[in-house]
């Protein structure tokens, strides 16, 4: 297993470093734009150095909630409950109240496109952990896989996928953003597409925090100001 480990590694290494060489190649301001952007990208994404990457689903535990950036474009209720509640056995629940946020459907597949969105929708599943163009089941990756039963009309049983993606927190750096795999102990969101990706359109989920903690984040902010 260590040595599969190393090898996946040491690929994305020889696959990062030969498509900057490629990217350079074409002019002398790719060139140098590589030189500069290299060393983040071995660090922070592909170095076989680097810390362990991936996450398990006790990384993924704990309630997600729509980012404020969310909320304005896509909630049209922002006093709703919009909510999942990942387990560390591997369940989850999705809690969504009337009217449902636009684009949810691209997510929880059972509801129809186009279906009246005026009833609260709640569904109860489970999750398990794969990797981006790999689909198998892992310990560790960077894709959140969601199974789910639901029932067709005529009474016709069906088992439901769909996936989320791990992404850097709204208002993260550059490099991090260009960079960015999860790590373990690293914050991240959650998100899926909203139609086509190449609009760009996302819907992202961000870990509720504790009143604990916003209250220290309140207290931080009246400090500073």
């Amino acid at each position: 297993m260590i040595i599969f480990q190393i090898i996946e590694k040491m690929w994305e290494l020889a696959i990062v470093i030969f498509s900057f060489i490629f990217f350079a190649l074409k002019n002398i301001v790719s060139f140098l734009i590589s030189l500069y952007i290299l060393p983040f990208i071995l660090i922070y994404g592909c170095s076989p150095f680097s810390p362990e990457k991936y996450l398990s689903i006790e990384d993924i535990q704990g309630t997600w909630v729509p980012t404020q950036r969310t909320v304005y474009e896509w909630v049209k209720n922002t006093e709703a409950t919009n909510q999942l509640v990942f387990r560390a056995d591997g369940t989850f629940t999705a809690i969504f109240q009337a009217p449902l946020p636009f684009g949810i459907e691209e997510l929880f597949i059972n509801i129809e496109e186009g279906e009246d969105t005026a009833c609260d929708y709640a569904v109860e599943g489970t999750f398990h952990m794969t990797k981006v163009n790999h689909y198998q089941r892992v310990e560790r990756g960077d894709r959140v896989e969601l199974e789910w039963n639901g029932i067709k009309e005529g009474g016709e049983k069906v088992r439901y996928m769909s996936s989320l993606d791990v992404t850097v927190p709204e208002n993260s750096g550059f490099f991090e953003e260009v960079a960015f795999r999860p790590q373990k102990g690293k914050d991240f969101n959650l998100f899926f597409y909203m139609g086509d990706p190449d609009s760009c359109d996302t819907f992202v989920f961000e870990r509720k925090k504790e009143p604990s903690q916003e209250t220290k984040s309140e207290t931080k902010g009246s400090t500073s100001q």
